[in-house]
């Protein structure tokens, strides 16, 4: 059971109490829909061929990959790059503590 309410804190506890490290290869490796493991490479081509990918997207991103489980679209931006860079501070700091 964490102790604290606040988000960050319940974080930093289960790092500290497991010694958990944040690795940039694992790193959203889990599916957002069905928690599935892993990703195979989409061409530009094939993810517009299934009509799920916003057309600006197919204009700017060259990579895309689907979830090995559930076959749900994926690609690289901002969002992602934000959240590695985020949690990869976030973990650093706990490690030192």
């Amino acid at each position: 059971v964490v102790s604290s309410d606040e988000p960050k804190e319940q974080l930093q506890e289960v790092v500290s109490r497991f010694g958990i490290s944040l690795s940039p290869a694992d790193f959203m490796m889990r599916c957002a829909v069905c928690n599935g493991h892993g990703y195979d490479a989409v061409s530009r081509e094939e993810a517009a061929a299934r009509g799920d990918c916003p057309p600006r997207i197919l204009e700017t991103v060259e990579e895309f990959f689907a979830c090995k489980r559930c076959k749900k679209l994926y690609w690289e931006g901002p969002k992602s790059n934000g959240s590695l860079e985020h949690f990869t501070q976030l973990f650093e700091t706990f490690n030192r503590q």
